[in-house]
């Protein structure tokens, strides 16, 4: 009798101890594919927002000093190589591309507009949730015309790439990556107020 409870005692610490093990290794699991699609969208956002810093720091004149909201776009005008030959203008439009749950979410478009011909060019990013970008005087404030810029504030918000990170209450759900600066084209800095 001794034996067999003894046999029945040593069957469940077994048991338990293996379901410990196997839980153990599943929150492992989960969090290194957090962790994993957290930094897939980083490098998605820090691409994105290398090519942009590239082109907004050579942009010369702004066709748009306003792109917020939905469907909106933001363009400029812009030297394209680095012999400063090549002069184009660049859009960066937002576009509606579905709901991760109940949030919608963007892309944006990069396209370039050279000698009457546009085509999309690479810098695209998907995921996003919310987008501003502003032309802005001197002193920071959102002007009205493009002749007025002489920086522009960047912010986009974007969700993971399958949408799943924990947030601060440890919930899992949509995540969000906030970005934001601000960016002075040297060349329009050189202009003087009209």
């Amino acid at each position: 009798m001794i034996l067999s409870i003894d046999n029945l005692l040593a069957a469940i610490i077994t048991t338990v101890v293996t379901l410990v093990l196997l839980s153990t290794q599943q929150r492992s699991q989960a969090a290194s594919v957090e962790r994993n699609q957290f930094y897939a969208a980083r490098r998605a956002q820090v691409s994105f927002v290398d090519l942009l810093k590239r082109d907004l720091h050579n942009a010369y004149a702004f066709a748009s000093v306003n792109g917020s909201g939905t469907d909106s776009s933001f363009a400029f005008d812009a030297i394209l190589d680095s012999a400063h030959t090549q002069r184009g203008r660049i859009t960066y439009r937002l576009r509606r591309a579905g709901a991760q749950g109940t949030v919608p979410v963007y892309r944006v478009e990069r396209r370039v507009l050279v000698g009457g011909v546009e085509r999309v060019e690479g810098g695209a990013i998907r995921g996003l949730t919310g987008w501003t970008i502003q032309a802005q005087s001197a002193d920071g404030a959102t002007v009205a015309r493009g002749e007025d810029a002489r920086q522009v504030r960047v912010h986009f918000e974007s969700t993971s790439p399958l949408g799943v990170l924990r947030n601060e209450t440890g919930l899992a759900g949509v995540g969000t990556i906030h970005w934001e600066a601000t960016y002075r084209p040297s060349i329009l800095r050189l202009r003087t107020a009209v």
